[in-house]
């Protein structure tokens, strides 16, 4: 997988041909779409996912929209090359709740040779917004 640049690799997961990661193996992704230097997952938490109050968990949000914007700035770069998070601010407008489809969307704002950021939004059907982050990555070369 070295071999592949960004967008053939996030490309790859996301029509199935790569395997994913480990910790998004067990979410409930239902599709996306990626180009350069941007990245939209579709998915429904579920209960799994809830917190004490019986809303989708701020950790599993945070991680979703992690997980967006880095791939979002990862499709922009070459082969044998990362990205690892070096700052992450989410805030959250409104309760999320289980069984409502979702969609993250994340664009890079800003890709050097050295470091990337990106923003990303969780919307609902309505195209309400109820989630959104800023990230800055370190880019890794040479992996």
């Amino acid at each position: 997988m070295n071999n592949l640049t960004g967008f053939q690799l996030i490309d790859g997961m996301l029509k199935g041909d790569i395997a994913l990661p480990n910790i998004l193996s067990n979410f409930p992704i239902s599709g996306g779409n990626v180009e350069k230097g941007k990245f939209k997952l579709e998915f429904e938490a579920t209960e799994q996912q809830l917190n004490l109050q019986s809303t989708v968990h701020g950790g599993f949000i945070a991680t979703i929209l992690d997980t967006v914007s880095t791939s979002a700035i990862h499709t922009l770069l070459g082969p044998n090359s990362g990205v690892v998070t070096l700052s992450l601010k989410t805030e959250f407008f409104h309760p999320i709740l289980p069984n409502i489809p979702l969609t993250a969307v994340a664009v890079a704002d800003s890709v050097s040779r050295t470091i990337g950021f990106a923003s990303a939004e969780i919307v609902d059907q309505k195209q309400r917004v109820l989630a959104r982050c800023s990230v800055t990555c370190s880019i890794l070369l040479g992996r």
